[in-house]
């Protein structure tokens, strides 16, 4: 639980840094949603500029394509490993009992 006091001696005041602290917020949750895509855009392009450098004779666009369909799935595996991984029972505590 977290909990704030703000003193003000009018309600101007008081709204105003209710407004600034709404502002804040919202640039924090952008930045956070911005943050992502950045990562993803530069490992693309770290990984195509790699991958071209070995493949000289194919077009970067056509190896950005290459790169970022190799990087689905990747994720796509990841993802599914992910839930593979919530799926699987921990039986080391079982008892086996044969009838």
């Amino acid at each position: 639980m977290y909990s704030i006091t703000i003193n003000c001696d009018d309600y101007e005041r008081f709204k105003e840094i209710l407004e600034n602290m709404d502002e804040i917020a919202k640039k924090r949750e952008n930045k956070k949603k911005e943050d992502g895509r950045s990562l993803y855009m530069k490992t693309l392009h770290r990984r195509t500029k790699e991958f071209h450098e070995q493949h000289q004779l194919i077009d970067y666009k056509e190896c950005l394509s290459i790169i970022a369909d190799q990087m689905k799935v990747e994720k796509d595996h990841e993802n599914m490993k992910h839930l593979v991984d919530e799926m699987i029972i921990d039986l080391s505590n079982s008892t086996v009992v044969d009838e």
